[in-house]
């Protein structure tokens, strides 16, 4: 089992690099590049895909045996509600939290570093980034 499932992930990895790097693959490859097919095809609103992990889980195996996806993005994992509503965060809104249940989630751009800043940033890009970047963009961190 082990050896037949290395053997399909190297096949897969060789169609979409292929696809990449403009030579023809065996077939078109099968990926998406957001979660939230996932999310739908597993007949779930997108507020239930951030909130109740477990079944977002299911969906997405649902969706992969399924389609028998070739690549999946895996950026969901760190979309939990339930730890941004913790954190705080500034630069997203979601579903179930401040959009409505079937919203797409939503960056929210703002002025979080200012133009005098830049040199700061790059002198000391981990300090800068933790002691006044994060601290603007996640409410929790305000107090940095």
């Amino acid at each position: 089992m082990v050896a037949e499932n290395e053997k399909l992930y190297q096949e897969r990895e060789k169609r979409v690099r292929d696809a990449i790097s403009l030579k023809r693959p065996d077939r078109v490859p099968i990926v998406t590049a957001t979660d939230l097919f996932f999310i739908r095809s597993a007949g779930l609103t997108l507020a239930q895909g951030m909130y109740d992990l477990e079944k977002m889980a299911e969906g997405w195996k649902a969706s992969m045996q399924r389609y028998k996806w070739d690549m999946a993005p895996l950026q969901h994992a760190i979309r939990s509600g339930t730890v941004m509503e913790l954190l705080g965060i500034k630069t997203f809104k979601w579903p179930g939290y401040n959009l409505p249940e079937n919203s797409a989630y939503q960056w929210v751009e703002g002025e979080y570093m200012i133009g005098n800043e830049y040199d700061q940033r790059l002198k000391y890009p981990s300090d800068f980034t933790i002691l006044r970047l994060m601290r603007r963009m996640v409410g929790i961190l305000e107090p940095l």
